[in-house]
């Protein structure tokens, strides 16, 4: 009886294509792992719109520009200064918010100002020391002075100005006799932050 020689099976072109096809998605799956990005950790930011700043920083200027005042409502009085930090404190609030959400050291300056604020506004004196008031300006002058270095490099010069305002107040003097020095204070701390509400704009932006 005759041998019967079976020849094995050639797989068909078809399959060959099919071999190179999974292939190539293996190798796509392999490259692809490769080069994905890791997953990005995810912080929490707080933010704060620009045009919120500039309103706080506009009703601080505007505290400082009201003619319609009495004179014991203008610097001289103990309710001008107490005021007048309170809203510097609010708009640097803001400012700092939205400029330096995440230095800690920043934010912690901007907490302690608040603070100082809030017991000179709850506790003050007719016949107040000057004490108290230097060290809440400082305080801003300082704070002021860190967002400038974060953030805005070319009112240095502001901000110098700033800062030497502040150191110019007598602790041993009332508040109420160094009202030019307190409004010349809070006029320059204005200028500043409007100086940084303009160039916060994207228009603004590099100049």
């Amino acid at each position: 009886m005759a041998d019967i020689k079976i020849q094995p099976k050639k797989p068909s072109s078809i399959s060959y294509i099919l071999y190179a096809l999974a292939a190539v998605a293996i190798i796509f799956l392999i490259i692809r792992s490769l080069t994905a990005p890791s997953n990005p950790v995810q912080t929490s930011t707080v933010t704060v719109d620009t045009s919120k700043v500039a309103g706080s920083v506009n009703e601080f200027a505007g505290f400082l520009n009201d003619t319609s005042r009495t004179r014991m409502d203008n610097e001289q009085s103990p309710q001008y200064t107490s005021y007048g930090l309170h809203l510097l404190s609010a708009a640097l609030g803001a400012t700092a918010t939205r400029d330096a959400a995440n230095d800690n050291n920043i934010i912690q300056q901007s907490t302690r100002l608040q603070q100082l604020s809030d017991s000179i506004q709850n506790n003050w004196s007719p016949v107040e020391k000057s004490g108290r008031i230097k060290n809440a300006f400082m305080t801003a002058a300082n704070l002021m002075n860190s967002i400038q270095a974060k953030k805005y490099p070319k009112l240095k010069g502001q901000a110098e100005i700033v800062m030497k305002s502040a150191g110019a107040i007598d602790p041993r003097q009332e508040v109420r006799n160094q009202g030019p020095k307190v409004k010349q204070f809070f006029q320059q701390s204005a200028a500043l932050l409007q100086g940084m509400v303009k160039k916060s704009r994207p228009e603004e932006a590099g100049r």
